[in-house]
């Protein structure tokens, strides 16, 4: 018998594969930093020209970089980017019954 192994494990759909979830608080950060960037940019100035006034702006609007990690391992697929599906429970069971 030859189990097809595709069929044990899908895509996680917490963080589409990636193994790691942003953190909301640095998600919110830098949305409004790109937004500010995306003004610059269209002033026509360069990074070297835009970036102090940046940083400046997000203190003034109230926004300091967070303190922890900008992500974190997805805790729903552990980092592996993958989940088990139903087939690949209950072979993970099958297994676990012979190895107690």
């Amino acid at each position: 018998m030859i189990i097809d192994l595709a069929k044990l494990e899908k895509i996680c759909p917490e963080c589409d594969g990636s193994g790691y979830i942003g953190d909301p608080e640095w998600n919110e950060y830098l949305k409004k930093e790109i937004e500010i960037i995306k003004k610059y940019e269209t002033q026509g100035l360069k990074p070297d020209e835009y970036w102090p006034k940046v940083k400046t702006e997000m203190e003034k609007l109230g926004y300091f970089e967070p303190d922890g990690p900008e992500e974190y391992e997805c805790p729903d697929c552990e980092g592996r980017g993958t989940v088990l599906t139903e087939e690949g429970m209950a072979l993970i069971d099958f297994v676990k019954k012979y190895l107690d």
